[in-house]
């Protein structure tokens, strides 16, 4: 799969402002941990689908797929920080939709509260953060097996991630050799991945101010919904929740994951007319 966003690195500097709703979106995508774009599958065809008259990118962090020959920082802001000079050019004009998943959502959340006048709303699916103990954050099967993985081979730590995250296609063998094939072009190094461990754990939600959904699935086998619970009260933002998927709720049902878009914009929009 190609990559949706063609990089090019400048001097940082503010990006153009953005207001808060826009008929013309741009849909900017963050995968999570040891992730890449190409994770997303025919998600992003499927978002430009729904809503052709807007713009999808999908961004890769350091240390990560068409990036993965760049260093990663150690925590989410250093990480915001390289994806705004790295992506630059591509980050302009229309108004910046965030939509994350699991520590991608981490990256969002620390964007939108350092440079609110760049992003216009955002979507994050089944985060966490230090509001929940550890255990809730990542269940205890699951960070057993996730650390299991590490001594495995990279098809074998792959298969296990897909059934972590995949309720709907956890057996699937086109899927994970796929993931596989996706790690054995452009690996994901073990510093990389402990770097991003370290960063999510520390990580503590900022406040928002722009409009905010969050999407959970209640039969997430990696992290407990409770976590995307509690940074909606700590948001107040709208919460919504799928009753079977895994913790990629995009890949298990991408259908309800638009149909909640186009729901929630709607009522953005209402709320701005009224």
């Amino acid at each position: 799969m190609t990559e949706t966003v063609t990089e090019t690195l400048t001097e940082p500097s503010p990006l153009a402002p953005t207001t808060a709703i826009a008929t013309t979106r741009h849909w900017v995508l963050l995968r999570g941990l040891s992730r890449d774009s190409r994770h997303w599958e025919a998600f992003p065809e499927q978002l430009k689908a729904a809503f052709p008259q807007d713009r999808v990118s999908c961004l890769n962090l350091p240390g990560t797929g068409s990036q993965h020959q760049h260093r990663c920082p150690a925590n989410i802001s250093a990480m915001v920080d390289w994806l705004r000079q790295h992506y630059r050019e591509r980050l302009t004009p229309t108004p910046v939709y965030l939509l994350s998943i699991s520590m991608g959502s981490m990256v969002a959340a620390d964007w939108m509260h350092r440079f609110p006048e760049e992003i216009a709303a955002g979507v994050m699916i089944n985060s966490s953060s230090r509001l929940n103990p550890v255990h809730e954050r990542l269940r205890l099967l699951s960070l057993l097996q996730l650390l299991g993985s590490l001594g495995c081979t990279r098809g074998q730590r792959e298969k296990i991630i897909v059934n972590r995250t995949s309720n709907h296609y956890a057996h699937s063998p086109d899927l994970i050799k796929r993931w596989r094939i996706y790690q054995q072009q452009q690996p994901v190094s073990l510093t990389t991945l402990s770097k991003q461990l370290w960063a999510a754990s520390r990580f503590q939600p900022p406040p928002i101010s722009q409009p905010l959904l969050l999407l959970a699935s209640r039969q997430d086998r990696l992290v407990n919904p409770q976590c995307s619970e509690q940074l909606a009260r700590f948001w107040s933002a709208d919460l919504r929740f799928h009753k079977s998927a895994g913790h990629d709720i995009p890949l298990d049902d991408s259908r309800w994951v638009l149909d909640q878009l186009q729901n929630w914009l709607n009522s953005l929009e209402c709320d701005r007319v009224s």
